[in-house]
């Protein structure tokens, strides 16, 4: 009898045993040392658009803004001056130019097309007229305020078409200072230079004598512009645009024509940051020597960013 008792005893004093050791060894799971999880990749942050930059027409070469990138025009004005005696001047000027730039510079050069017809003469005139090229540099630049300047170099390329010579027969060059405030949303740009010649078209003048032939298209040039967007897509703009002849040649009632120059600028989006241009333009004479009334169309790819 005892032993049948001792037998049980041992036998679940072995089995609690064994199980206690079981459940020690396997009964709790171990449990897995946490990896974190990665970090999800960033994601970049992509670059802003290339600002859009507005442009005078008139004095596109000499505005104190610069294309952000690649700029092609062609424009043409048409223009009539009234005489009481010499009869009509009628003048188509076509200019197809191309500039590249960044913030801080611009180069482009510039080839104008003439067409003259004037009453009384017989035959009309025609020929492209002096190549420009231009550089300018603006190393002022905050959201208020830009400052900079440059130089136009011309070149005598201007052919002659019935006794009318469309250039100057001389290599010109013309230093400017170049500047542009913000007042609010309008941008108020105003660009003052100096135009002179190397030795002018001696033919053109022939009945002056030399002393004032060699600086009969020495000018004063300057231009005031106010650029104001509306909207997202247009863009109105005006210019005055005044030269002052300092020959001795030049009439003191021809040396000082004076002209406003307003328009629009449409933008039309081509691709992501490309631009199509449509800059309807008029024109009217504020004084007797200057053309009393133009009209004219530009067209223009922007390339921004390039």
């Amino acid at each position: 009898m005892k032993k049948g008792l001792f037998s049980v005893v041992f036998a679940s004093a072995m089995l609690g045993a064994t199980t206690f050791a079981f459940a020690g060894a396997y009964g709790e799971a171990e449990q897995a040392e946490e990896i974190p999880a990665p970090l999800p990749a960033a994601v970049p942050t992509p670059e802003p658009p290339t600002p859009r930059a507005l442009h005078k027409f008139s004095g596109f070469l000499t505005d104190a803004e610069t294309t952000h990138g690649l700029w092609v025009e062609m424009d043409s004005m048409y223009g009539i001056h009234y005489y009481d005696h010499a009869g009509d001047l009628e003048a188509v000027i076509t200019n197809l130019h191309i500039s590249y730039g960044k913030d801080l510079f611009e180069v482009g050069a510039q080839m104008p097309y003439f067409y003259e017809k004037e009453q009384h003469i017989s035959g009309d005139g025609d020929d492209f007229g002096d190549l420009s090229i231009w550089g300018k540099v603006i190393p002022v630049r905050t959201d208020m305020f830009t400052f900079g300047g440059g130089l136009i170099a011309t070149f005598p390329t201007a052919g002659h078409s019935n006794g009318t010579h469309f250039g100057t027969n001389a290599y010109g060059f013309e230093p400017f200072l170049t500047v542009g405030v913000m007042a609010g949303p309008a941008s108020i740009r105003y660009h003052a230079g100096y135009f002179v010649t190397t030795d002018p078209d001696t033919h053109r003048f022939d009945g002056l004598p030399k002393s004032d032939r060699d600086d009969v298209f020495d000018r004063f040039d300057n231009n005031l512009g106010v650029l104001v967007p509306i909207g997202d897509m247009v863009v109105a703009r005006a210019e005055i645009v005044h030269d002052h002849f300092t020959s001795e040649a030049v009439s003191s009632g021809n040396n000082d024509p004076v002209s406003i120059i307003p328009g629009l600028d449409v933008y039309i989006p081509v691709g992501s940051e490309n631009e199509l241009v449509i800059r309807p333009t008029a024109g009217v004479g504020l004084c007797d020597n200057a053309p009393n009334w133009q009209a004219g169309l530009g067209i223009a790819f922007s390339a921004n960013g390039i």
